[in-house]
């Protein structure tokens, strides 16, 4: 029987051992076993700090849990820098276990399991970076062309690192870029035109030698996200059901190119009537978007359901609860789905 819904996480999560953070991963196996990132075991698996890490000119301190620019050193080094990615020096962008434990842990172990379990990687997306990564004078680095152009390349050069070192376990590997702040572009004052922003969130997802996925955040019109170089879309229906059901038919098109999409239902709360109404309000999309012309049968095979947001900072048994519920929520709302479509046929 065809999966019609998988589970899947995004990758931060609140454990503070790897140890602790894989034994709950294994508990609850998924088509894509995410590499756990790990804030609470170091301020360096923060998304930003490990996304800036290896920037030039980037200064991490622990101590004040602070991550800026040296806006004079970076600028002095943009020109190998360009000269690194035009070459492909991808080595230049590589994280060790002290940044990302989690990476290097899921290697092994996916080495055990059948071959189509994968692996997914994720990385913070240039304008989400951009926007918070500041200089010492506190200026977003999306305030400067010159410096967020660095930034992109820099970027490109860690995705294409990190989705090689994990397709070396000769596994499917979906690399999603995350893009929490994406609604940073309806801003009014941005310094970078709005299509250059667009353009460099394309050009860090070609820069993918596997699946591409992208998680936007925000209350985002889809329609221009469904444009991208992307394979699976990934979207909060929790708190942004109507813009899915606005983007109907780009989405329609983006299912029949292939693409598949991932959607942020599960809150990030426990109890016992938590799965019920995800379910109730997942269906309410599935079945907004069959009236928008989008039937279940399109969905089969095509939908992953996710918590509506990472992990990283909420309580271990709260964070282990919303993983158990979203694999009971897939398995679920999977058997309702083939039954809809059985019935119509």
């Amino acid at each position: 029987m065809t999966v019609a819904v998988a589970p899947l996480l995004y990758g931060a999560l609140p454990h503070a051992t790897l140890d602790a953070a894989m034994a709950m991963l294994q508990r609850s196996p998924m088509p894509y076993m995410v590499w756990p990132q790990l804030p609470q075991r170091s301020f360096r698996e923060r998304s930003v700090v490990q996304a800036a890490w290896g920037f030039p000119g980037v200064v991490v301190d622990e101590r004040q849990r602070r991550v800026f620019v040296q806006r004079a050193v970076s600028a002095a080094a943009l020109p190998q820098l360009a000269l690194d990615f035009l070459q492909k020096r991808d080595n230049r962008a590589a994280l060790t276990p002290a940044e990302a434990a989690g990476l290097f842990a899921i290697l092994p172990w996916l080495g055990h399991q059948s071959t189509t379990v994968g692996s997914k990687g994720q990385l913070l997306g240039p304008i989400s970076l951009a926007a918070q990564l500041t200089d010492e004078a506190q200026i977003p680095l999306i305030a400067d062309a010159v410096l967020f152009e660095g930034l992109v390349q820099h970027l490109c050069q860690r995705a294409r690192w990190q989705a090689e070192l994990l397709a070396r376990a000769q596994r499917p590997v979906l690399m999603c870029i995350d893009e929490p702040f994406l609604d940073v572009l309806t801003s009014p004052f941005l310094s970078i035109d709005r299509d250059e922003l667009w353009l460099a969130l394309a050009r860090v997802l070609d820069a993918l030698p596997c699946q591409r996925a992208l998680a936007v955040g925000g209350d985002v019109a889809l329609a221009a996200v469904l444009e991208l170089p992307i394979d699976v879309a990934i979207v909060n229906s929790w708190d942004h059901a109507q813009r899915i059901i606005e983007a109907a038919p780009q989405l329609r098109e983006f299912l029949q190119r292939g693409g598949k999409v991932g959607l942020g239902c599960v809150p990030l709360q426990g109890g016992d009537d938590v799965l019920a109404l995800a379910q109730h309000k997942l269906m309410q999309v599935i079945d907004q978007l069959g009236v928008a012309g989008i039937p279940a049968q399109d969905l089969i095979g095509r939908l992953f359901v996710m918590p509506v947001a990472s992990l990283g900072q909420i309580d271990i048994a709260v964070a282990e609860s919303v993983v158990t519920t979203t694999c009971r929520l897939a398995d679920m709302v999977s058997r309702q789905l083939q039954t809809l479509v059985a019935v119509k046929e």
